[in-house]
Formats: structure tokens, C-alpha cells, sequence
């Protein structure tokens, strides 16, 4: 069945949320951005129907289980957001507007009425790892905008780059080193965070969006390629700015 013809199906049987869980090399493609042609109307699949996209059937099982009931703001009541940690290696610049975006979706939080002392906005030195594993294991939403790298020749070591030198790596998720059960969302607004490794994990994705859904977040939100400053910033406040409120 076509993509055409299968998108109609669903929107004839009147759903509007669907979840893709993508094989091999399609995990590289953008699939939401896909243009689909049903009623009428063509436009990308993502804005006829809600999509979000699984690494796989059992991890999207297990997403639900922990998303039901919603009694993560009880046991888990931080909403963090991590911008520009420093300093860094030399030659990785600072990301200027990464800080601006912690900064505002903070300020975002506290404007919907989130209790000012769950809301902890982790700039610049004060990002470091000891303080933003402490703060993740306690956050029901967290943002991270800072760089990350994608290791193509030694995938379980792409990592999001931390003060120091003190990384946190997709080696760490998938081995059990990190348990963040209950944290509800993760916004890795960062560089290449949805890239995957297509030569040793063929059938799956295993990337660190993924490592983190395993390590036990809920949803993610991540990126396939380089992202602009600037642009994210735009994005992600704008983003939070509605899950934010939506989410009271």
C-alpha cells in the first residue's frame, strides 16, 4: 500500500494520531515531513495527522505504560532547563542563544504558574554533569539546548557535551547507568540528537534520542541534523511556550 493510500485509510477511519516506527535506513529521513495527498488536500504527513515517531513496537509499549497514570508532577516535580554549559573543549563555540532559550522557557514556566521553587533554569559553569543528573532524576519536563555529537565511527559514544569533559553518551542510556523512569518529556535541543547508527544497528534505531527513551523518558523531542542557534531558540521557546500551558 501506498504512503497516499494508506495515510487515507487512517483519515477515513476517522484517526488522527499516529505514531511511525521507522526500519533501517528510513530512520534517516525526516518522515513527518513527508507530503501526503488525502481529501483534497496535499501537505506533510505531520499536519494532517499528529505523528510522532518509536525505535520500536516494545519501547513505544513501554512509553505508554509510563505515561499512564500521569502522576509524574507528584514524584517529579522539576521542570529544568539546561543552556550553553561551560566551558568546553577547545574550539566548540558557546552557544549564546541556547542560554536565552533555558532562560525563557524558565521564564515561560513561572508566567503559566509553576511553583518558582520546581522550576530550575542551569546555565553556563553551573551545568555541570554531578548538578544536571541530579536535576533530571527529579524533572517531569526537561530541556537541554547545548551541543551534542553524533559518533558515526563509535556510535554508543556519541555523546551531549558537558562541561569538563563530563559527558553524558548513549553508552551510559542503553546500559542501564542512567534510570530516568518518570520523566514525562526531554527536549534535546541539540545537533544531529535523532541521528542513528545504520550500520551496526540496522533494524533499530540506537541514537541518543533513543538511549534516552530507554534510559526511561517518556517522549523526546530531537533533531537529525546541525541546528542554528538562533533558529532553535525561535523554535523550542515557541514550543515549550504551548506544552507548557497545554500541560497545567
Amino acid at each position: 500500500m501506498g504512503i497516499n493510500a494508506l495515510a487515507q485509510s487512517l483519515s477515513d477511519q476517522g484517526i488522527r494520531k499516529i505514531t511511525v516506527i521507522p526500519y533501517g535506513f528510513l530512520a534517516l529521513l525526516p518522515l513527518p515531513a513527508v507530503s501526503v495527498h488525502i481529501d483534497h488536500r496535499q501537505g506533510p504527513l505531520s499536519e494532517i495527522f499528529e505523528t510522532a515517531i518509536a525505535p520500536s513496537a516494545h519501547t513505544l509499549s513501554i512509553a505508554k505504560e509510563r505515561s499512564s497514570p500521569l502522576e509524574y508532577a507528584k514524584q517529579r516535580p522539576y521542570i529544568v532547563a539546561v543552556g550553553n554549559p561551560l566551558p568546553l573543549s577547545p574550539g566548540i563555540p558557546a552557544l549564546p542563544f541556547a542560554q536565552a532559550e533555558a532562560e525563557t522557557s524558565c521564564r515561560l514556566a513561572n508566567t503559566f504558574g509553576y511553583p518558582k521553587v520546581d522550576v530550575h533554569c542551569v546555565i553556563g559553569e553551573q551545568a555541570t554533569r554531578t548538578r544536571v543528573m541530579e536535576l533530571l532524576r527529579q524533572s517531569w519536563f526537561a530541556l537541554l539546548a547545548m551541543h551534542a555529537q553524533f559518533r558515526p565511527d563509535d556510535p554508543r559514544q556519541s555523546h551531549l557535551l558537558l562541561p569538563y569533559n563530563e559527558n553524558i553518551t548513549l553508552e551510559e542510556c542503553l546500559n542501564g547507568q542512567l534510570d530516568l523512569k518518570g520523566l514525562r518529556l526531554m527536549i534535546l535541543s541539540a545537533c544531529e540528537t535523532l541521528t542513528i547508527d545504520v550500520i551496526q544497528a540496522l533494524n533499530e534505531m540506537n541514537g541518543i534520542a533513543s538511549g534516552f527513551l530507554y534510559a526511561g523518558v517518556v517522549g523526546i523531542v530531537a533533531s537529525l541534523w546541525p541546528v542554528d542557534d538562533r533558529a532553535t531558540y525561535l523554535l523550542m521557546t515557541r514550543f515549550a511556550n504551548f506544552y507548557l500551558q497545554s500541560a497545567r
